[in-house]
């Protein structure tokens, strides 16, 4: 397998520099100067990572169009700035409607290809070749391995900040697309159909929620393929019980289908009356419940970035991973770091959501 990859590669680069490069590349006239397809067909925390530069585009007078997956598709829907998302899956079963939506995506005649954050899929490297897009831009690719690494096929790339979070990095694609100076201002721009708001506050209610009390919404889950991101299911035991007997809040738990062992194994050790809502609710109706929350506790996961979307303050719990690159954006929000996550002790987290607690409270309620 490896040695076919380095084959699709080298021919890539052969038919690249001897039939593409030599085309005079420039944008196209009039309204098409003005469209965009921005590329969001990663994890769902990825693309909220991306909103803000999405919005920004917006606020340029740009036409945002995306390239989602099964992951991001919610969010494009749910996204104002986004005229028209397409759902791609680049495996053979999926193959046929592609080929059915090239006609479509070419009749476009996109002006910029815009590749967020991780920009180091070599699949997304033919999708604006294909599609002839002029001005093609992303991150440089951090693999070095000579069949990972596609960046000959972009034109405008942009060096990859550690230092930074993924948010203000997506920003900094712009940077090709926008001459003059300023700084953006991009925000989350979501909106969530008034229906959807309903039918989860009524699950919630089924669940025992109770409008006007406090609540802490908890994910203590995050992708099973990444358990190592997961802070032991005790301590989340231990901290629902501490933050219970010192505050009247409501704990309501969060997650997918998959998690709900976890979620039952955490609330049995509990001896909780918490609100599992773990394995009931849409993605768009998990949005929605966390958005009825006053703060967030959460595993590096995506509903850690979900919570952003709503203003949240989130306490985020970070073992190996980079937890400037890809923590919640924004200043009100409390990183707990350890080199594993499982050396967090249940007392930081309590210290840190304790503090929290009071000064939410004290600010008023929010239902």
């Amino acid at each position: 397998m490896s040695a076919l990859k380095y084959v699709v590669k080298a021919l890539t680069y052969v038919i690249f520099n001897l039939f593409w490069r030599p085309r005079r590349e420039k944008p196209g006239s009039g309204e098409e100067k003005k469209k965009v397809l921005v590329q969001i067909n990663s994890g769902i925390g990825d693309g909220i990572m991306a909103l803000p530069m999405i919005n920004e585009l917006a606020r340029m007078g740009f036409e945002v169009h995306a390239v989602v997956n099964q992951y991001t598709e919610t969010m494009a829907r749910l996204c104002p700035d986004i005229k028209e998302y397409y759902h791609i899956n680049y495996d053979i079963p999926n193959i046929f409607k592609m080929l059915k939506l090239w006609p479509q995506l070419n009749r476009q005649k996109f002006a910029y290809f815009v590749g967020v954050l991780p920009s180091n899929l070599s699949r997304d490297a033919f999708l604006p070749i294909l599609l002839r897009i002029p001005t093609r831009i992303k991150h440089v690719s951090p693999h070095k391995e000579f069949y990972r690494n596609y960046d000959f096929v972009f034109n405008c790339l942009v060096d990859l900040d550690y230092s930074r979070n993924n948010t203000e990095s997506n920003l900094r694609l712009l940077s090709f697309i926008r001459k003059e100076a300023g700084a953006y201002q991009g925000r989350h721009h979501m909106v969530l159909p008034e229906e959807t708001v309903s039918r989860a506050r009524l699950k919630l209610l089924d669940q025992g929620y109770t409008e006007g009390k406090f609540a802490l919404g908890l994910h203590p889950g995050c992708k099973e393929t990444w358990a190592f991101k997961r802070w032991p299911a005790d301590n989340f035991s231990d901290l629902i019980v501490r933050l219970e007997e010192k505050f009247d809040l409501q704990v309501v738990l969060f997650g997918g289908p998959e998690e709900k062992p976890l979620a039952d194994q955490i609330l049995q050790k509990a001896d909780s009356l918490s609100i599992n809502m773990v394995g009931k609710l849409s993605l768009e109706e998990t949005m929605a419940a966390i958005s009825l929350c006053r703060m967030f506790i959460s595993n590096d996961s995506a509903l850690m970035h979900v919570a952003t979307i709503f203003d949240l303050p989130v306490i985020a719990l970070f073992g190996r991973t980079n937890e400037i690159a890809t923590g919640p954006y924004g200043r009100k929000h409390v990183i707990i770091k350890k080199k594993e996550v499982q050396d967090i002790s249940v007392q930081e987290v309590y210290d840190a959501a304790a503090d929290l607690v009071s000064s939410l409270k004290i600010r008023g309620s929010k239902l």
